[in-house]
Parts: C-alpha cells; structure tokens; sequence
C-alpha cells in the first residue's frame, strides 16, 4: 500500500510540474498551448540532465539545485493558480492523458508473476504478463543510485558499463524522487510518468499541425492504448521519453504555422531536444536521420543562423556526454557495435574498426539479402492472428511485443491511411519523417531480420497516431464515429491482452 501511495505522488509531481512549466511558458512568451507542451517537456528533461551533471560533480550542489527547482515549482503553481487563465486550465486536459500510464502500472503489478511478490518492483514488471525481458529497465535506477553514493561501478550492471546507456532518465528519477524510500518502486512510477509524457507530447504534435482538439484527443488514446505503448510506458526504458522529446523537436519544425527563420528561441529548443533524445536513448539516431532529412527537404531547416543555434545547443548538450564515455568509464560503444556491426560480444575494437572488419566480410549479396530481410520483419504480419501460430492471449502479448503491426493495434488501421494522406494537402512532413526513418533502420542495422520494435526508435508510435487522425479529421461529417470506434477498438484489446 506504501507503495502504491508512494507511486500515485511522484506520479502526480510530474503531471503537475508539466502544468506548471506549461502554463508559464504560455503565459510569458504568449505563445500556444500546444507549443507550451513542446517546451515545457524540453525543458523538464533539460532540468534532469542538469541534475545529473551537478550530482555527479558534487552531491551538495545537486541537492541544492533540486531544492531551488522544488521551490521554483512551487511559486510557479501558485502563480499559475493565482491567473487561472482558461488556456492554462485546457492544458491539463492533454496532461491528464499521462494517468493512463497508472492504471498500465497496476495492470501490470497484476499480471506479474506471484512468485516474484517478493522481488523489486522493476524485476516483476520485467516478468509482467507472462513472458521475460532484460533487465534493461533498471539500468537508469542503478545509474542514479551510483550516482547518489558517489560511487560508479564499472560495469554497472552486469557486463554494461555505465557509459553504454545514456543518463537523461537517471538524471529525472534524481530531481523527481522527493521522499527518499521504497527507492525502486518511487523509480517505477516516475519512470511510467517519463514514458507518458509522449502522450501530451503526441497531442501537441497534432494540433501544431492544424488538428482539430478532438483529432488530437483520438489520437492521444489510439498512442496511449496501443499494446506496444502499455507494455513500454511501465517497462521502463526510456524509449519513450526520447519519442517524447523528438515528437517536441517535430512539433517545432514541422508544424503547420512555420516559425519565422530569425526566430532563434525554437531552433534551441529544436536542437536541445534532439540532443536530449539521444541522451535518453541512442536508438533515437535512427528517427533523427529521418527527422533531419524530412527538415531539410521540407526546407523548415530556418536560416544558416537558425541551423547553427539548433547544431551548438545539440552539440553543447550531448559533448559532456561523449567526454564522459571517452575518459570516465570507456569506451561506451556496445550498442553501436551491436546494432550496426552485429558484435555482441564486447572485444577492444573501436566501432569505426567494428564496421570495417565485418562489412568488409559482406557481399553484396548477403548485404542485400539482410536488408530484404529487415524490410520483411517490420511488416511481417503477427503469427498468432493470421494462423501461423496457436491463437492465444499468450501468444497475441509476445507479438505485441515483438511485431510492428500487433504492436500498434488499431493503429495499424492508420497506417492504412497514408497512402490517402498522400493526397492530402500539407500531408509530406510526418509521412517523410516516418518513411526515412523506417529506410534507415532497414538499411543501417547489420543484422539481417533485427528490425524488432524494441530495438529501434519509438517515435513511429506517435507519428502515426498523428497521420492517421489528421487523415480521418479531414471529413467532418464521420471523423467523429470513426475516432470513437478506433478507440474502442484499441480499448477492447488493451483490456483483451493485459486486464
């Protein structure tokens, strides 16, 4: 029960900053609500990666920077109440959406293996639902912890060295845990919070692309109820913070409305959200070299000063890391080498050395072949519904796992939109960034047939959401039952597979 109550507030706590940083933002630069949510996201992940900085420079500092946040959240929310402007109000409306992530948390707390009652929660949701994954959604926690003894072990966890995993979300579970006990369980609940802020993020990126508040709203719930979301949003890797951040770097460059080239404040945001992806989680480099290509085919890229802004913010963020994994715990390089080199055993090679020796085994055939190969696996259909496999509940949540359409559930309906959305004017943006991001993984992960969602970007999730609701919003006289029945159709297997 300590727990759950322990959960329910820190959850609450990053709901409510969110509002906070949100209305203020609105308020003071007179800008959108939606633009509002963009830069209040960039900026909660911004706070966390200082905490980590200072934390790890010195703990006396890093406890002094929380507290002046925890103070500055306060008088922000007393201003914030004191203005009660409607707009600020209508805020908490796409916000409020995060509580999905809550009821996945208990969900999950319920599926998970009795056996394990004893264990941290992290272990039983890692065992949540019948089958096992790494232990991968630790490693932030750990990474914090060390951080909080002053003391970093190398590796860190397992054979992983700390390095090998960006620090963005152990920076967040650093200036969010407020009452320091039942650490792991505060972890899971913060970190579920972190994962759903992709969803005000997801309605953000609609309406700045002329989305109707309902289209935004549908498409919120479609993300928020999808199965691959409820699985990710409580396993926690932090895959979905980094889709969060990038889904805030596309709603500043490719939004309907375009800022004007001499307007510098977004193109630092733009960059620093790019950077802060990456430093949530390196598989965001695949959406970025699609992002980065619809940018600059769409011509949203701004002027030569626009572009250096965004490329100094991005490189001032990120450089501090790259010193680290170079000097403090190297090489930090295994993920690399995993992905696009196909090593999994750690050897002293560097990854440049890596990519030379084993694409210098390839032929062009076996080269062709694993990219037919990793083109076949993201579209393959699920087994367990078209008769490939036994037609269980089991089956239908390992797919959900490790199948890009079960994964997306009714969204799969919305990708069956994109080729009308073609059609539509104003369309190209979001189809290109999801197009070039999905050639990129085919072409750029060395394995043959390793193009599972898991291991790559999460910002498909959300970007389809948009493209399939911006579609359907089009045609005002059935939008609305065609979003309800979507809905309910997402609801009726989110409830089918995991309630």
């Amino acid at each position: 029960m300590l727990d759950i109550v322990l959960i329910v507030f820190h959850y609450s706590v990053v709901m409510l900053a969110l509002w906070v940083a949100a209305s203020q933002i609105r308020g003071r630069l007179s800008t959108t609500p939606d633009v509002a949510l963009a830069y209040a996201i960039i900026g909660l992940a911004l706070v966390g990666l200082l905490m980590f900085w200072i934390s790890f420079l010195s703990l006396w500092a890093g406890w002094l920077f929380k507290a002046a946040v925890l103070v500055g959240l306060l008088a922000g929310l007393v201003l914030s109440l004191r203005d009660r402007d409607p707009d600020d109000i209508a805020l908490a409306i796409p916000i409020a959406t995060m509580a999905f992530g809550l009821v996945f948390l208990v969900l999950a707390v319920l599926g998970s293996d009795p056996a394990l009652a004893n264990h941290p929660l992290t272990t039983r949701i890692a065992n949540a639902w019948g089958f096992t994954r790494p232990g991968d959604n630790v490693i932030p926690f750990e990474f914090a912890e060390a951080i909080q003894a002053a003391r970093i072990p190398s590796p860190l966890h397992g054979d992983w060295l700390s390095s090998d995993r960006p620090p963005l979300q152990s920076g967040m579970f650093l200036v969010f845990e407020i009452v320091p006990m039942r650490s792991n369980s505060v972890y899971q609940g913060l970190a579920t919070a972190f994962q759903c802020l992709c969803l005000p993020a997801c309605w953000a990126l609609i309406r700045s692309r002329g989305g109707s508040f309902t289209a935004a709203l549908a498409g919120t719930i479609l993300l928020a109820l999808s199965p691959f979301f409820i699985q990710n949003s409580v396993y926690v890797w932090p895959k979905f913070l980094a889709a969060a951040l990038l889904c805030s770097s596309a709603q500043i460059y490719l939004r309907r409305d375009r800022f004007g080239g001499h307007i510098l404040l977004p193109h630092a945001m733009g960059g620093a959200a790019v950077a802060l992806a990456m430093l949530a989680h390196g598989a965001s480099a695949f959406a970025i070299l699609g992002f980065g290509l619809a940018v600059l085919i769409t011509r949203r890229a701004g002027g030569l000063r626009s572009v250096a802004v965004a490329a100094v913010t991005a490189g001032a963020l990120y450089a501090p890391w790259i010193a680290y994994q170079q000097f403090f715990d190297p090489p930090g390089n295994r993920l690399a080498k995993w992905h696009l080199a196909g090593v999994i055993d750690i050897d002293d090679r560097s990854t440049e050395g890596t990519l030379l020796d084993e694409y210098g085994r390839l032929t062009l055939e076996s080269w062709t072949d694993a990219r037919v190969k990793n083109a076949d696996r993201i579209f393959k259909l699920p087994p367990s519904v078209f008769g490939t496999a036994e037609f269980t509940k089991q089956n239908m949540r390992g797919d959900a796992f490790f199948n890009f359409p079960m994964a997306l559930g009714a969204l799969t309906l919305a990708m069956l939109t994109v080729p009308l959305f073609f059609l539509l004017k104003g369309s190209g943006p979001l189809i290109g960034v999801f197009v070039f991001e999905r050639v990129a993984w085919i072409l750029l992960l060395f394995e043959g047939g390793s193009t599972l969602p898991h291991h790559g970007s999460y910002l498909a999730w959300p970007l389809l959401s948009a493209i399939g609701v911006l579609a359907i919003d089009r045609f005002d006289g059935i939008k609305l039952p065609i979003f309800v029945i979507m809905c309910l159709m997402q609801a009726i297997l989110g409830v089918y597979l995991y309630a």
